[in-house]
Parts: C-alpha cells; sequence; structure tokens
C-alpha cells in the first residue's frame, strides 16, 4: 500500500493539475454556469410555478419500491437531469439505482451509471449523506445515505436546532480527498472524501415540484452551515420517514429535485384516460431524452406503458402528441427538437407498445407555450414535457 507520504507527493501533483484544467463533473456535480449563458439555477422560496398553475395538495411521498426523484442541475448548454429509482424495498434497506447524462466541451456527453444500497440503520441513524455517484462507486457506502438526511439529522434539526453533519466534499478538495484516499486504499480512508460541520435549522420553506406530474408546494426544513471553507445549504423533506434532499447548495454547486413519482392509489394510466376523456388533454412528465437529443433513455418505458393503457380505454380515440421544451437554446434547435420528441414518443409507443399507428399524430411547439417561468429549474423542467391532445370525439 502507498505510504501516506508517497500519497502526499501525489497528491501535490494532483494540486496542480487541478488549478489547470477545469474539473468534469461527475454524478450530481454541475458545472458552473456562464453569465450571459443558461439562467441561473437560484430558486427562490415557493417560485417556480406559473401564478395560474393549479397546485394541488401536498401529499407524503413513499420510501417504497419505484420511487423515482428527479434532479435538475444547471450548466451552460442547459440543464441536466440524473435520476434515482429505487428498485427494492425490505426490512434491512433500499437498493436504488442511479443515471445521469452531464454535457461537456464541443458537445460531448458523460454518462454516469451507478448502483447503492443504503442500510435500514443508516436510513435511521447515519449522519453522512453521499449525494455524489459515480460510474466506479461502490454499492454500499456503510454509515452514509443516498437520497437526503436520515432520520435522526432531520429530528435533531427539528427539536434543537442544530445536526453534525457529513456530506461529499465539493470542488477541488472533493478531487483532492477522493484521490488521497483512493491511495492509502479503502474502509476507514474513505472518510477522507467527506466534509462535516454543523447544520443550523433557519426556517422552514414549500419547495415547488411535479409529484405524480402534479405540481405540489412540498413542506420542508431549511438548514445552513459552514464545511470547511465552503458555506452550504440543505433544504431536506419534513417527513422522518423519507427525509429526501429537495435542494442542496455547497460553494458554487447547486441542484434541485424537480420531479417526483411514484405509484399512486389511482394508477396514472387512468388519470391520463380521465384526462383524455373529460379535458381532451393530459401531461406527461416521466418521460426522459438524453440530453439535447430525441432519444428516449429507459427510464421512460413507465410512463411509455401508461400512456399505451390509457389509449387502451377507448380504441377510437386519435390522439396528437405535442413536444414542449424550455427556452434555453435557439427558437430554431427548440422547435426541431420538440418536434423529434413527439416523433419518438409516438415510434416507441407503436413499436414496442402496439399502438396503430394511424391513432398517433405529432406536432411540436418548441417553446412557444410555456406552462411556467423559463427562469427557475422547476419551471423549465415544467416547460419540458409531452402533452396527449384527443382530435377525434370520444364514442361511448
Amino acid at each position: 500500500m502507498t505510504s501516506r507520504a508517497t500519497a502526499s507527493l501525489i497528491v501535490l501533483a494532483v494540486i496542480g493539475a487541478a488549478c489547470r484544467a477545469p474539473h468534469e463533473p461527475s454524478g450530481d456535480k454541475p458545472v458552473p454556469p456562464a453569465a450571459s449563458a443558461a439562467p441561473s439555477s437560484t430558486l427562490a422560496p415557493e417560485g417556480g410555478f406559473a401564478v395560474d398553475d393549479r397546485v394541488a395538495p401536498a401529499v407524503a411521498i413513499p420510501l417504497r419500491e419505484d420511487l423515482t426523484v428527479v434532479t435538475a442541475i444547471n450548466s451552460v448548454p442547459g440543464d441536466y437531469e440524473s435520476i434515482k429509482r429505487i428498485d427494492a424495498v425490505s426490512a434491512k434497506g433500499i437498493r436504488l439505482t442511479y443515471s445521469a447524462e452531464h454535457p461537456g466541451d464541443a458537445g460531448s456527453v458523460t454518462r454516469t451509471r451507478a448502483r447503492r444500497v443504503v442500510a435500514r440503520a443508516d436510513l435511521d441513524t447515519a449522519r453522512a449523506y453521499r449525494q455524489g455517484f459515480g460510474n466506479n462507486d461502490e454499492d454500499e457506502y456503510p454509515g452514509s445515505t443516498a437520497l437526503g438526511a436520515s432520520t435522526l439529522i432531520l429530528n435533531e434539526l427539528k427539536t434543537s436546532g442544530t445536526s453534525q453533519f457529513k456530506v461529499m466534499a465539493g470542488g477541488v478538495q472533493g478531487i483532492l480527498t477522493g484521490v488521497l484516499g483512493g491511495f492509502l486504499g479503502g474502509g476507514g480512508d474513505d472518510d477522507l472524501a467527506l466534509a462535516d460541520g454543523t447544520l443550523t435549522r433557519v426556517g422552514s420553506l414549500r419547495i415547488p415540484v411535479v409529484v405524480n406530474d402534479a405540481p405540489m408546494l412540498l413542506p420542508s426544513v431549511q438548514a445552513r452551515g459552514v464545511f470547511g471553507d465552503e458555506e452550504v445549504e440543505f433544504v431536506f423533506l419534513d417527513d422522518p420517514a423519507n427525509p429526501l434532499a429537495l435542494r442542496w447548495r455547497m460553494g458554487g454547486e447547486a441542484l434541485q429535485v424537480i420531479k417526483i413519482a411514484f405509484p399512486a392509489a389511482t394508477p396514472a394510466a387512468q388519470v391520463i384516460a380521465r384526462e383524455l376523456r373529460t379535458d381532451g388533454r393530459a401531461e406527461v412528465h416521466g418521460i426522459y431524452f438524453d440530453f439535447g437529443s430525441a432519444t428516449l433513455r429507459a427510464e421512460s418505458d413507465v410512463a411509455l406503458k401508461q400512456i399505451a393503457d390509457a389509449l387502451g380505454a377507448d380504441r377510437a380515440w386519435r390522439v396528437q402528441m405535442e413536444g414542449h421544451t424550455d427556452s434555453i437554446g435557439t427558437a430554431e434547435r427548440n422547435q426541431s427538437l420538440s418536434e423529434a420528441r413527439a416523433a419518438a414518443v409516438k415510434g416507441a409507443l407503436v413499436s414496442r407498445f402496439g399502438i396503430a399507428a394511424d391513432r398517433l399524430t405529432t406536432t411540436g411547439y418548441g417553446a412557444t407555450r410555456p406552462k411556467a417561468p423559463n427562469d427557475t429549474l422547476v419551471g423549465r423542467a415544467r416547460n419540458r414535457r409531452v402533452e396527449l391532445v384527443r382530435v377525434s370525439p370520444n364514442t361511448e
């Protein structure tokens, strides 16, 4: 094993390299936006929805199988999304998968895929939150959580107002501690990648999130602290059974949960069918594409099946698939992208889910029909959507 003295020399060399070149983001680490590029990722409390949005009453977010949490991070080319999905829940803990596509230089895209297992004891009492994911991660990091704080942290913030907390270090510090930990071996040295400090509760917020395709304001606890040389802010869902991190900022890095989905009492297919029958229109937010393209991501399969099942409610329906984008990018690019994405959804429904092609038409509107302001992460997420419009009368 490399000695600590040798590792220190290596780290000094890494410092020079890290200071000479920008750090490529991994997992949830965002690219700091240029001042003249994409809108700022700063989100005002309770902001992000349109004034006339019909905000649904907040519901409990269950820590259960098929819970999907979508996080948006702002970068210069546009917002990119990470998706965390719980695959299994048991008395021992949870297992989840993570996927993200974050843009780099010259149009490149880095793809991250990871798995994580979190023990039930850590969901209850862990003081560390390992918020980043990488392609070479281990499946398990004992003593830490992966979706937010533990019940212990939330309860301490609510009762005493403070809590000792650990998170993955950001920026150059995170690079160096990760490299040093790798040279020194695994086990306890993995703590080198974590920064610790005291979180202090500063208030309560209602955070805008699209939950099961409905805009909601989720109750949350806001806390701040100084970890090393960095000011941090975390906003946790106010639910001891599932204190998700709905927003965090650390130094110049920030992210926001924009969408949450889980199996509800009324199946989503029934909701879509009901909206098509009564309103003639239904929004679908669970369709995901590769960054800046019309290639469907695997996580879209759930929503595609829901659409197919909804169309089975009345085989006389003919439906138009409308593609919509946010305002980042040129009008021409957004128009062509919205058209291509609507066509991709139709193609998948026809080729993989057995919907007759003559029942579906497609169109795109680019960024011309926003549902919410484009100056926040959650607002832009509301605008990136596919809408279904019934174009023939219901023949019941």
